[in-house]
Protein backbone atom coordinates (compact mmCIF):
# COMPACT_ATOMS: atom_id res chain seq x y z
CA UNK A 1 0.00 0.00 0.00
CA UNK A 2 1.35 3.40 -0.94
CA UNK A 3 0.63 6.75 0.69
CA UNK A 4 1.34 10.17 -0.84
CA UNK A 5 1.39 13.51 0.92
CA UNK A 6 0.97 16.54 -1.34
CA UNK A 7 2.09 19.77 0.30
CA UNK A 8 0.23 21.73 -2.38
CA UNK A 9 -3.11 20.52 -1.02
CA UNK A 10 -2.54 22.33 2.30
CA UNK A 11 -4.06 25.76 2.89
CA UNK A 12 -1.87 28.70 3.92
CA UNK A 13 -3.04 28.39 7.54
CA UNK A 14 -2.34 24.66 7.54
CA UNK A 15 1.11 25.27 6.07
CA UNK A 16 1.88 27.77 8.82
CA UNK A 17 0.69 25.27 11.49
CA UNK A 18 2.72 22.48 9.89
CA UNK A 19 5.92 24.54 9.92
CA UNK A 20 5.19 25.78 13.44
CA UNK A 21 4.82 22.20 14.68
CA UNK A 22 8.07 21.16 13.01
CA UNK A 23 9.83 24.13 14.60
CA UNK A 24 8.47 23.25 18.07
CA UNK A 25 9.65 19.65 17.75
CA UNK A 26 13.06 20.82 16.58
CA UNK A 27 13.35 23.27 19.49
CA UNK A 28 12.35 20.55 21.97
CA UNK A 29 14.87 18.10 20.53
CA UNK A 30 17.66 20.68 20.54
CA UNK A 31 16.87 21.78 24.10
CA UNK A 32 16.72 18.18 25.36
CA UNK A 33 20.04 17.29 23.73
CA UNK A 34 21.65 20.49 25.04
CA UNK A 35 20.29 19.90 28.56
CA UNK A 36 21.55 16.32 28.50
CA UNK A 37 24.98 17.47 27.34
CA UNK A 38 25.07 20.10 30.10
CA UNK A 39 24.21 17.49 32.77
CA UNK A 40 26.85 15.13 31.39
CA UNK A 41 29.51 17.85 31.49
CA UNK A 42 28.66 18.75 35.09
CA UNK A 43 28.99 15.10 36.13
CA UNK A 44 31.93 14.19 33.88
CA UNK A 45 34.22 13.57 36.88
CA UNK A 46 31.96 10.87 38.33
CA UNK A 47 31.42 7.24 37.42
CA UNK A 48 28.10 5.82 36.34
CA UNK A 49 26.28 3.92 33.60
CA UNK A 50 26.07 5.38 30.10
CA UNK A 51 23.18 7.83 29.76
CA UNK A 52 21.31 8.68 26.56
CA UNK A 53 19.39 11.84 25.59
CA UNK A 54 15.61 11.70 26.23
CA UNK A 55 15.77 8.50 28.31
CA UNK A 56 18.86 8.83 30.55
CA UNK A 57 19.46 5.45 32.21
CA UNK A 58 15.80 4.46 31.94
CA UNK A 59 16.53 2.67 28.66
CA UNK A 60 17.63 -0.20 30.89
CA UNK A 61 14.75 -2.32 32.14
CA UNK A 62 16.70 -2.77 35.37
CA UNK A 63 16.21 0.93 36.10
CA UNK A 64 12.48 0.33 36.43
CA UNK A 65 13.27 -1.67 39.57
CA UNK A 66 14.98 1.34 41.07
CA UNK A 67 16.19 0.13 44.45
CA UNK A 68 17.71 -3.04 43.07
CA UNK A 69 19.25 -1.09 40.20
CA UNK A 70 20.97 1.37 42.55
CA UNK A 71 22.26 -1.54 44.63
CA UNK A 72 23.93 -2.99 41.53
CA UNK A 73 25.39 0.40 40.57
CA UNK A 74 26.87 0.86 44.05
CA UNK A 75 28.63 -2.50 43.82
CA UNK A 76 30.00 -1.51 40.43
CA UNK A 77 30.93 2.15 40.99
CA UNK A 78 31.24 2.63 44.76
CA UNK A 79 29.44 4.96 47.15
CA UNK A 80 29.23 7.94 44.75
CA UNK A 81 27.89 7.54 41.20
CA UNK A 82 25.49 9.06 38.67
CA UNK A 83 21.91 8.29 37.70
CA UNK A 84 20.07 9.97 34.82
CA UNK A 85 16.30 10.11 34.56
CA UNK A 86 14.33 11.14 31.48
CA UNK A 87 14.95 14.85 32.03
CA UNK A 88 16.95 14.90 35.25
CA UNK A 89 20.27 13.78 36.67
CA UNK A 90 21.26 12.79 40.18
CA UNK A 91 24.56 12.31 41.88
CA UNK A 92 23.94 9.38 44.20
CA UNK A 93 25.86 9.92 47.45
CA UNK A 94 26.03 7.01 49.91
CA UNK A 95 29.15 8.18 51.76
CA UNK A 96 28.22 8.80 55.46
CA UNK A 97 30.62 11.75 55.96
CA UNK A 98 29.18 13.51 52.92
CA UNK A 99 25.61 12.71 53.93
CA UNK A 100 26.11 14.30 57.36
CA UNK A 101 27.33 17.50 55.73
CA UNK A 102 24.59 17.57 53.11
CA UNK A 103 21.72 17.02 55.55
CA UNK A 104 23.01 19.43 58.20
CA UNK A 105 23.92 22.35 55.88
CA UNK A 106 20.46 23.39 54.67
CA UNK A 107 21.65 26.69 53.16
CA UNK A 108 24.18 25.09 50.83
CA UNK A 109 22.03 22.00 50.30
CA UNK A 110 18.33 22.96 50.28
CA UNK A 111 15.69 20.43 49.39
CA UNK A 112 16.05 19.08 45.85
CA UNK A 113 14.50 20.56 42.73
CA UNK A 114 12.07 17.65 42.66
CA UNK A 115 10.37 19.13 45.73
CA UNK A 116 9.32 22.05 43.53
CA UNK A 117 8.77 19.98 40.37
CA UNK A 118 6.73 17.23 42.04
CA UNK A 119 6.14 17.59 45.80
CA UNK A 120 4.95 21.20 45.74
CA UNK A 121 2.50 20.46 42.92
CA UNK A 122 0.90 17.75 45.05
CA UNK A 123 1.27 19.02 48.62
CA UNK A 124 1.57 22.77 48.11
CA UNK A 125 3.73 24.70 50.58
CA UNK A 126 3.63 22.66 53.78
CA UNK A 127 6.30 21.51 56.22
CA UNK A 128 7.91 19.24 53.63
CA UNK A 129 8.26 21.84 50.87
CA UNK A 130 8.51 25.21 52.65
CA UNK A 131 11.79 27.13 52.41
CA UNK A 132 14.16 28.19 55.21
CA UNK A 133 12.39 31.10 56.97
CA UNK A 134 8.89 29.85 56.23
CA UNK A 135 9.86 26.37 57.43
CA UNK A 136 11.08 27.84 60.74
CA UNK A 137 7.74 29.64 61.22
CA UNK A 138 5.72 26.56 60.32
CA UNK A 139 7.76 24.34 62.63
CA UNK A 140 7.40 26.86 65.48
CA UNK A 141 3.64 26.94 64.89
CA UNK A 142 3.09 23.17 64.80
CA UNK A 143 6.10 21.76 66.63
CA UNK A 144 4.56 21.96 70.12
CA UNK A 145 1.97 19.34 69.16
CA UNK A 146 4.64 16.77 68.32
CA UNK A 147 6.57 16.84 71.59
CA UNK A 148 6.42 13.83 73.91
CA UNK A 149 4.30 15.46 76.64
CA UNK A 150 1.54 16.46 74.23
CA UNK A 151 1.60 13.14 72.39
CA UNK A 152 1.28 11.32 75.71
CA UNK A 153 -2.00 13.16 76.34
CA UNK A 154 -3.39 11.23 73.36
CA UNK A 155 -2.39 7.84 74.78
CA UNK A 156 -5.95 6.86 75.68
CA UNK A 157 -7.14 7.67 72.16
CA UNK A 158 -4.33 5.66 70.53
CA UNK A 159 -5.02 2.66 72.76
CA UNK A 160 -8.77 2.75 72.16
CA UNK A 161 -8.39 2.99 68.37
CA UNK A 162 -5.85 0.15 68.38
CA UNK A 163 -8.04 -2.15 70.48
CA UNK A 164 -11.12 -1.37 68.38
CA UNK A 165 -9.28 -2.06 65.11
CA UNK A 166 -7.82 -5.32 66.42
CA UNK A 167 -11.30 -6.46 67.48
CA UNK A 168 -12.98 -5.51 64.20
CA UNK A 169 -10.25 -6.44 61.70
CA UNK A 170 -8.13 -9.13 63.37
CA UNK A 171 -10.51 -10.72 65.86
CA UNK A 172 -10.84 -13.96 63.93
CA UNK A 173 -7.09 -14.40 63.49
CA UNK A 174 -5.82 -16.13 60.36
CA UNK A 175 -3.97 -14.63 57.40
CA UNK A 176 -4.42 -10.90 56.92
CA UNK A 177 -2.96 -8.04 54.92
CA UNK A 178 -1.22 -6.30 57.80
CA UNK A 179 -0.32 -3.34 55.58
CA UNK A 180 -3.98 -2.48 55.07
CA UNK A 181 -4.66 -2.93 58.78
CA UNK A 182 -1.94 -0.50 59.82
CA UNK A 183 -2.77 1.93 57.01
CA UNK A 184 -6.31 2.30 58.37
CA UNK A 185 -5.21 2.35 62.02
CA UNK A 186 -2.50 4.97 61.44
CA UNK A 187 -4.92 7.09 59.42
CA UNK A 188 -7.55 6.90 62.16
CA UNK A 189 -5.03 7.83 64.87
CA UNK A 190 -3.41 10.65 62.93
CA UNK A 191 -6.66 12.26 61.81
CA UNK A 192 -7.85 12.25 65.43
CA UNK A 193 -4.53 13.66 66.62
CA UNK A 194 -4.36 16.32 63.92
CA UNK A 195 -7.99 17.41 63.55
CA UNK A 196 -10.05 15.58 66.21
CA UNK A 197 -11.66 13.66 63.35
CA UNK A 198 -11.56 9.99 62.44
CA UNK A 199 -13.11 7.57 60.02
CA UNK A 200 -14.36 4.97 62.53
CA UNK A 201 -17.97 5.67 61.55
CA UNK A 202 -17.17 4.98 57.89
CA UNK A 203 -14.59 2.15 57.65
CA UNK A 204 -15.21 1.73 53.92
CA UNK A 205 -14.16 5.33 53.28
CA UNK A 206 -11.25 4.87 55.69
CA UNK A 207 -9.85 1.99 53.61
CA UNK A 208 -10.41 3.91 50.40
CA UNK A 209 -8.46 6.96 51.63
CA UNK A 210 -5.67 4.79 53.06
CA UNK A 211 -5.19 3.13 49.67
CA UNK A 212 -5.37 6.46 47.85
CA UNK A 213 -2.61 7.93 50.03
CA UNK A 214 -0.40 4.88 49.53
CA UNK A 215 -0.93 4.89 45.75
CA UNK A 216 -0.14 8.61 45.68
CA UNK A 217 3.12 8.07 47.54
CA UNK A 218 4.17 5.41 45.08
CA UNK A 219 3.29 7.61 42.09
CA UNK A 220 5.24 10.61 43.41
CA UNK A 221 8.30 8.44 43.98
CA UNK A 222 8.11 7.05 40.44
CA UNK A 223 8.01 10.50 38.85
CA UNK A 224 10.89 11.77 40.99
CA UNK A 225 13.07 8.81 40.02
CA UNK A 226 12.31 8.81 36.30
CA UNK A 227 12.23 12.59 35.85
CA UNK A 228 9.13 12.22 33.67
CA UNK A 229 6.93 15.33 33.14
CA UNK A 230 4.59 15.66 36.11
CA UNK A 231 1.19 16.99 35.06
CA UNK A 232 -2.33 15.78 35.91
CA UNK A 233 -2.86 14.52 32.35
CA UNK A 234 0.29 12.34 32.34
CA UNK A 235 -0.60 8.64 32.90
CA UNK A 236 -0.01 7.69 36.53
CA UNK A 237 0.23 11.26 37.84
CA UNK A 238 -3.49 11.34 38.57
CA UNK A 239 -2.89 9.00 41.54
CA UNK A 240 -0.57 11.55 43.15
CA UNK A 241 -2.93 14.48 42.59
CA UNK A 242 -5.90 12.48 43.85
CA UNK A 243 -4.59 12.00 47.41
CA UNK A 244 -4.71 15.65 48.58
CA UNK A 245 -7.99 16.18 46.73
CA UNK A 246 -9.70 13.32 48.57
CA UNK A 247 -8.29 14.26 51.98
CA UNK A 248 -9.41 17.85 51.56
CA UNK A 249 -12.88 16.74 50.45
CA UNK A 250 -13.32 15.03 53.81
CA UNK A 251 -11.66 17.70 55.95
CA UNK A 252 -13.06 20.92 54.45
CA UNK A 253 -16.53 20.45 56.03
CA UNK A 254 -14.81 19.64 59.34
CA UNK A 255 -12.84 22.90 59.16
CA UNK A 256 -15.90 24.95 58.31
CA UNK A 257 -17.80 23.43 61.26
CA UNK A 258 -14.83 24.03 63.55
CA UNK A 259 -14.72 27.71 62.55
CA UNK A 260 -18.43 28.08 63.35
CA UNK A 261 -18.03 26.36 66.72
CA UNK A 262 -15.04 28.48 67.69
CA UNK A 263 -16.83 31.67 66.66
CA UNK A 264 -19.73 30.62 68.91
CA UNK A 265 -17.37 29.98 71.81
CA UNK A 266 -17.78 26.22 71.79
CA UNK A 267 -15.01 23.80 72.78
CA UNK A 268 -12.68 26.50 74.22
CA UNK A 269 -10.22 23.87 75.49
CA UNK A 270 -9.82 22.09 72.15
CA UNK A 271 -6.20 22.37 71.05
CA UNK A 272 -4.83 20.52 68.04
CA UNK A 273 -2.94 21.50 64.84
CA UNK A 274 -6.18 22.24 62.98
CA UNK A 275 -7.49 24.51 65.74
CA UNK A 276 -4.16 26.33 65.89
CA UNK A 277 -4.28 27.04 62.15
CA UNK A 278 -7.77 28.50 62.51
CA UNK A 279 -6.61 30.68 65.41
CA UNK A 280 -3.80 31.98 63.21
CA UNK A 281 -6.39 33.00 60.59
CA UNK A 282 -4.54 30.88 58.06
CA UNK A 283 -5.93 31.06 54.54
CA UNK A 284 -7.83 28.07 53.21
CA UNK A 285 -5.04 27.43 50.69
CA UNK A 286 -2.29 27.39 53.33
CA UNK A 287 -4.41 25.31 55.68
CA UNK A 288 -5.01 22.77 52.93
CA UNK A 289 -1.26 22.56 52.19
CA UNK A 290 -0.41 21.94 55.85
CA UNK A 291 -3.19 19.46 56.56
CA UNK A 292 -2.56 17.44 53.40
CA UNK A 293 1.20 17.38 54.09
CA UNK A 294 0.74 16.29 57.69
CA UNK A 295 -1.72 13.53 56.84
CA UNK A 296 0.13 12.13 53.82
CA UNK A 297 3.58 12.30 55.43
CA UNK A 298 2.48 11.40 58.96
CA UNK A 299 0.22 8.48 58.21
CA UNK A 300 1.84 6.54 55.37
CA UNK A 301 5.32 6.22 56.84
CA UNK A 302 4.04 5.05 60.24
CA UNK A 303 1.74 2.49 58.61
CA UNK A 304 4.52 0.92 56.56
CA UNK A 305 6.94 1.02 59.48
CA UNK A 306 4.53 -0.97 61.66
CA UNK A 307 3.78 -3.36 58.78
CA UNK A 308 7.46 -4.13 58.12
CA UNK A 309 8.11 -4.51 61.83
CA UNK A 310 5.29 -7.04 62.05
CA UNK A 311 6.64 -8.95 59.04
CA UNK A 312 10.14 -9.13 60.53
CA UNK A 313 8.83 -10.32 63.90
CA UNK A 314 6.75 -12.99 62.16
CA UNK A 315 9.85 -14.17 60.31
CA UNK A 316 12.05 -14.12 63.45
CA UNK A 317 10.18 -15.92 66.20
CA UNK A 318 13.00 -15.59 68.74
CA UNK A 319 12.89 -11.77 68.52
CA UNK A 320 9.10 -11.86 68.70
CA UNK A 321 9.14 -13.94 71.89
CA UNK A 322 11.78 -11.73 73.47
CA UNK A 323 9.74 -8.62 72.71
CA UNK A 324 6.53 -10.22 73.97
CA UNK A 325 8.25 -11.14 77.23
CA UNK A 326 9.36 -7.53 77.66
CA UNK A 327 5.85 -6.23 76.91
CA UNK A 328 4.30 -8.52 79.54
CA UNK A 329 6.98 -7.59 82.08
CA UNK A 330 6.67 -3.83 81.59
CA UNK A 331 2.99 -3.44 80.74
CA UNK A 332 1.32 -6.53 82.14
CA UNK A 333 -2.38 -6.33 81.34
CA UNK A 334 -2.60 -2.52 81.37
CA UNK A 335 -5.32 -1.27 79.04
CA UNK A 336 -3.72 2.13 78.45
CA UNK A 337 -0.10 1.99 77.29
CA UNK A 338 1.66 5.34 77.73
CA UNK A 339 4.70 6.99 76.19
CA UNK A 340 6.62 6.21 79.38
CA UNK A 341 5.84 2.52 78.92
CA UNK A 342 7.09 2.60 75.34
CA UNK A 343 10.33 4.32 76.34
CA UNK A 344 10.86 1.84 79.16
CA UNK A 345 10.81 -1.09 76.73
CA UNK A 346 14.43 -1.13 75.59
CA UNK A 347 14.13 -4.19 73.39
CA UNK A 348 11.13 -2.57 71.68
CA UNK A 349 13.42 0.35 70.80
CA UNK A 350 16.05 -2.02 69.46
CA UNK A 351 13.53 -3.80 67.24
CA UNK A 352 12.25 -0.48 65.92
CA UNK A 353 15.74 0.74 65.10
CA UNK A 354 16.65 -2.50 63.36
CA UNK A 355 13.39 -2.38 61.38
CA UNK A 356 14.26 1.14 60.19
CA UNK A 357 17.69 -0.10 59.17
CA UNK A 358 16.55 -3.30 57.52
CA UNK A 359 13.63 -1.68 55.67
CA UNK A 360 14.45 2.00 55.15
CA UNK A 361 10.93 3.44 55.34
CA UNK A 362 12.15 6.60 53.60
CA UNK A 363 14.43 4.96 51.01
CA UNK A 364 15.89 8.16 49.51
CA UNK A 365 15.95 11.92 50.04
CA UNK A 366 17.16 14.61 47.67
CA UNK A 367 18.98 17.90 47.98
CA UNK A 368 20.41 20.48 45.55
CA UNK A 369 24.00 21.70 45.78
CA UNK A 370 23.84 25.49 45.33
CA UNK A 371 27.61 26.01 45.10
CA UNK A 372 30.70 23.91 44.54
CA UNK A 373 31.59 22.23 47.84
CA UNK A 374 34.54 20.09 48.86
CA UNK A 375 33.88 17.67 51.71
CA UNK A 376 37.33 17.06 53.14
CA UNK A 377 36.44 14.06 55.31
CA UNK A 378 35.85 11.93 52.21
CA UNK A 379 37.66 14.03 49.57
CA UNK A 380 34.51 14.63 47.56
CA UNK A 381 33.80 17.77 45.51
CA UNK A 382 30.16 18.36 44.66
CA UNK A 383 29.40 20.55 41.60
CA UNK A 384 27.19 23.63 41.85
CA UNK A 385 23.63 23.23 40.61
CA UNK A 386 23.63 19.45 40.91
CA UNK A 387 20.72 17.46 42.32
CA UNK A 388 21.89 14.93 44.89
CA UNK A 389 20.10 11.78 45.97
CA UNK A 390 20.93 10.19 49.32
CA UNK A 391 19.98 6.48 49.26
CA UNK A 392 19.29 5.71 52.91
CA UNK A 393 18.56 2.09 52.06
CA UNK A 394 22.06 1.61 50.58
CA UNK A 395 23.81 3.16 53.56
CA UNK A 396 21.75 1.05 55.96
CA UNK A 397 22.82 -2.14 54.14
CA UNK A 398 26.48 -1.20 53.55
CA UNK A 399 28.66 -4.18 54.58
CA UNK A 400 31.56 -1.82 55.38
CA UNK A 401 29.40 -0.05 57.96
CA UNK A 402 27.28 -2.88 59.38
CA UNK A 403 28.14 -6.43 60.42
CA UNK A 404 26.02 -8.88 58.43
CA UNK A 405 23.72 -6.13 57.07
CA UNK A 406 21.36 -8.66 55.48
CA UNK A 407 20.62 -10.20 58.88
CA UNK A 408 17.82 -8.97 61.15
CA UNK A 409 19.61 -8.41 64.45
CA UNK A 410 18.00 -5.97 66.94
CA UNK A 411 20.84 -6.61 69.40
CA UNK A 412 23.19 -4.54 67.23
CA UNK A 413 21.49 -1.47 68.78
CA UNK A 414 21.84 -2.69 72.37
CA UNK A 415 24.11 0.16 73.50
CA UNK A 416 22.52 2.95 71.46
CA UNK A 417 20.30 4.29 74.25
CA UNK A 418 17.38 6.48 73.16
CA UNK A 419 19.29 7.87 70.16
CA UNK A 420 17.60 7.21 66.83
CA UNK A 421 20.57 8.43 64.78
CA UNK A 422 24.17 7.37 64.33
CA UNK A 423 26.11 10.02 62.45
CA UNK A 424 29.19 7.82 62.08
CA UNK A 425 27.17 5.03 60.45
CA UNK A 426 25.11 7.37 58.30
CA UNK A 427 21.98 6.08 60.04
CA UNK A 428 19.30 8.78 59.87
CA UNK A 429 15.84 7.11 59.77
CA UNK A 430 14.05 10.41 60.48
CA UNK A 431 16.48 12.67 58.62
CA UNK A 432 19.12 14.88 60.17
CA UNK A 433 19.64 18.51 61.12
CA UNK A 434 16.92 21.17 61.14
CA UNK A 435 14.80 19.31 58.57
CA UNK A 436 14.47 16.22 60.75
CA UNK A 437 10.95 14.74 60.63
CA UNK A 438 8.65 16.65 63.00
CA UNK A 439 6.59 13.50 63.64
CA UNK A 440 9.39 11.15 64.71
CA UNK A 441 8.31 11.01 68.38
CA UNK A 442 4.67 10.47 67.41
CA UNK A 443 5.61 7.64 65.03
CA UNK A 444 7.75 6.04 67.72
CA UNK A 445 5.09 6.18 70.47
CA UNK A 446 2.08 5.16 68.40
CA UNK A 447 3.96 2.25 66.81
CA UNK A 448 5.01 1.09 70.28
CA UNK A 449 1.37 1.15 71.37
CA UNK A 450 0.25 -0.67 68.20
CA UNK A 451 2.82 -3.43 68.64
CA UNK A 452 2.19 -3.86 72.35
CA UNK A 453 -1.49 -4.64 71.82
CA UNK A 454 -0.80 -6.76 68.76
CA UNK A 455 1.74 -9.00 70.47
CA UNK A 456 -0.39 -9.38 73.60
CA UNK A 457 -3.22 -10.70 71.43
CA UNK A 458 -1.52 -12.72 68.71
CA UNK A 459 1.38 -14.95 67.81
CA UNK A 460 2.69 -13.70 64.48
CA UNK A 461 3.51 -16.17 61.72
CA UNK A 462 4.60 -15.46 58.14
CA UNK A 463 2.31 -16.44 55.28
CA UNK A 464 4.05 -19.32 53.51
CA UNK A 465 5.46 -18.27 50.15
CA UNK A 466 4.68 -14.57 50.53
CA UNK A 467 7.27 -11.87 49.85
CA UNK A 468 6.42 -8.18 49.57
CA UNK A 469 7.07 -6.61 46.15
CA UNK A 470 8.70 -3.37 47.26
CA UNK A 471 8.45 -0.05 45.41
CA UNK A 472 10.40 3.17 45.95
CA UNK A 473 7.67 5.69 46.61
CA UNK A 474 8.08 8.62 49.00
CA UNK A 475 8.02 5.82 51.54
CA UNK A 476 8.91 2.17 51.02
CA UNK A 477 5.60 0.96 49.58
CA UNK A 478 4.61 -2.43 48.18
CA UNK A 479 2.46 -3.47 45.25
CA UNK A 480 1.09 -6.65 46.86
CA UNK A 481 0.52 -5.77 50.50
Amino acid sequence: MRFAFDMKELSVAEMHWYHYSIALVAIFVCYSVFNHFKMCMRLRGFKGPMALPFVGNVYSLEALFFLGYLSKLKKRYGRVFTFFGISSSYLIVAEPAAVRRILSDTKTFPKGNDYNAVFAKVFGVGLVTSKEEQHKKDKALLGKYFVRSNINSYSTMMNEHTQAMIKSELGKGGATNIEEFFACLALRVFMTFCANYNYSADPKREKEVAHIVSDGSNAVGTFIVTGAPFYPWVPGADKAYRAPREIWKDLKPVIEKRREDMAAGKFPDLDDPLTQMIKENMSESNMKDHIVTLVCAGHDTTAFFAAYMTLLLAEHRDSQEKLRDEILRVCGDKEIITADDVYEMKYMQMVMKETFRYYSIIPCVTRTCTQEVNIKECDLTLPAGQDIMIPMFLINRDPELWDEPGKFNPERFEDSGDQFTSAKMGYFPFGYGTRVCIGNTLAYIETGIFMTHLLRNFILEPEIGFKPVINAGISLTTSNG
